[in-house]
């Protein structure tokens, strides 16, 4: 008898656009259920792939398909749930998404190709080491150098964050962050800069509330000092950007605010919430004259069918409540990639701007 790994060999994962449909195939003749289960549906959170969990048929030679309609356009994680156990789809790449190696399918979006790969100058995507200083471990870092860094100059800098259970890999690999802003460079749109994507869970175990208490302090005292070092940047305030997505975004917003000393550019994106505005984000709201003083842009994006929409919005109404200068973008879209690559694609161009 064939092992269980063996039966589950999978025969295709088919997208076509433009009716949205996604086609799943995997051949599990011993199995007696078997369901593709999009992200975000086990928290009750609205994604772009399906609102349900997505029962297979099963077919006479022991593969089970099916169809789902309605896909909207971008990234969506899924896993698959044979007889209660979960597991990659063999036919998708791996994605590191929901703090594990998980599944991925791409939808196309009719008429964009603004984060394709084109034909136009391609910037680097460096992976580096970093050793932690309290705990002696290695941490990784991305960075991307934007096109002709190399001949020489020095570059403004963007710390960029990933959302819960994504790693530093998310914003170039799920995101497509590099080419998004290689094709912004070709329109001679953006300030050429360097990007800087941190590992922000490295301490916290899949803890948010951890990983954003802790991120700040790795960012300014180690991570900062380090890309200094070891790339050409230029120094100061008006240089340096920190933004993020959900959690990502709290991680922006707290050595944002409280700091704008160290960055003039803050960005949440799907990110941040008020609990008591006395104290959230190390008291800085009690200064709104300081934000604005320091502040060149504070940034804040949602999409409309995000299920954390209300968290944006209330901070968004208390920034206006009290009198410190905001930009707000929105658009169509979920908890999702498709939603956080619109808004880099409207927030990059703002960026590093006298």
């Amino acid at each position: 008898m064939a092992t269980a790994a063996l039966l589950w060999v999978l025969l295709s994962a088919l997208q076509e656009a433009p009716t949205h449909t996604v086609t799943f195939r995997l051949k599990a003749p011993e199995a007696k259920v078997v369901e593709v289960v999009p992200w975000g549906v086990q928290y009750r959170m609205a994604n772009g792939l399906a609102d349900r969990r997505v029962l297979m048929v099963k077919g006479a030679d022991g593969t089970w398909t099916v169809t789902v309609s309605g896909a909207q356009p971008g990234f969506h994680y899924y896993f698959l749930n044979v007889d209660g156990a979960e597991m990659s789809d063999p036919a998708s790449p791996p994605y590191f998404g929901w703090g594990q190696w998980t599944s991925g399918v791409e939808i196309p979006e009719p008429g964009a190709d603004w984060y394709d790969e084109k034909d136009v100058p391609h910037g680097h995507v460096r992976h580096l080491t970093l050793r932690e200083k309290t705990t002696g471990k290695p941490q990784r870092l991305v960075v991307y150098t934007p096109p002709g860094y190399d001949r020489g100059g020095r570059y403004p800098v963007l710390y960029l964050q990933h959302g819960r259970g994504e790693s530093e890999l998310g914003w170039t690999v799920q995101g497509r962050a590099n080419l998004i802003l290689d094709n912004l460079s070709a329109e001679k749109k953006p300030r050429p800069m360097i990007v800087v994507m941190a590992n922000g869970q490295t301490f916290a175990d899949n803890d948010p509330g951890r990983a954003v208490a802790e991120f700040p302090a790795f960012l300014i005292q180690q991570v900062i000092p380090f890309v200094e070092r070891e790339f050409r940047t230029l120094s100061g305030p008006k240089n340096r950007a920190v933004a993020g997505l959900s959690m990502g975004g709290w991680q922006a917003l707290e050595p944002g605010l409280p700091r704008p000393d160290l960055f003039a550019w803050v960005g949440a994106m799907s990110g941040g919430s008020l609990g008591n505005p006395e104290r959230d984000y190390s008291g800085a709201l009690r200064d709104p004259q300081r934000l604005n003083r320091g502040l060149r842009l504070l940034y804040l994006s949602q999409g409309r069918q995000d299920s954390t929409r209300d968290r944006a919005t209330q901070l968004r109404e208390h920034l206006a409540k009290i009198g410190v200068k905001s930009v707000y973008f929105e658009c169509e879209g979920f908890h999702e990639w498709q939603t956080w690559r619109k808004a880099l694609r409207d927030f990059a161009p703002r960026l590093f701007r006298e």
